[in-house]
């Protein structure tokens, strides 16, 4: 496993150190969290990358790679949109103040412009915090 995450942290537009900052807006559910953990723990990280990978298929496999390394280190991970939007206004409270303008604009392309450009998430990981946003108002 360790020379393919090599070979694909090594071709062109694959940094992991940006897909890396942007994991902590892709939430994992608590009990894939928990079965993520385990198989880290008996050192099963190809089938921990592969329940991950089952549980949202879309993850690349590095992201995949490196979302099993933090869930290993880390117990505060997100487990859900609501938890994402409040680490949001933790994390950058002045993007936070942005999107809810937006949000009582129902500018949703916006709000996902916004997103993508300022945290490095991906279409899908934007739509769902955008949709999520919207739907709480």
């Amino acid at each position: 496993m360790s020379i393919l995450f090599q070979w694909l942290r090594s071709r062109p537009g694959s940094d992991a150190q940006p897909q890396q900052e942007q994991l902590w807006a892709i939430p994992v559910p608590s009990d894939i969290r928990q079965a993520v953990r385990k198989l880290m723990l008996t050192g099963d990280q190809v089938r921990a990358v592969s329940t991950l990978r089952e549980a949202i298929p879309a993850l690349s496999l590095v992201q995949a790679k490196l979302l099993t390394d933090r869930l290993a280190e880390q117990d505060d991970h997100p487990t859900s949109y609501a938890e994402v939007v409040r680490e949001l206004r933790t994390r950058d409270p002045e993007l936070d103040a942005q999107l809810w303008s937006l949000v009582e604009k129902k500018a949703e392309t916006e709000i996902v412009r916004l997103l993508r450009e300022r945290l490095g998430v991906d279409l899908r990981v934007a739509n769902e915090i955008a949709e999520f946003m919207q739907e709480s108002v």
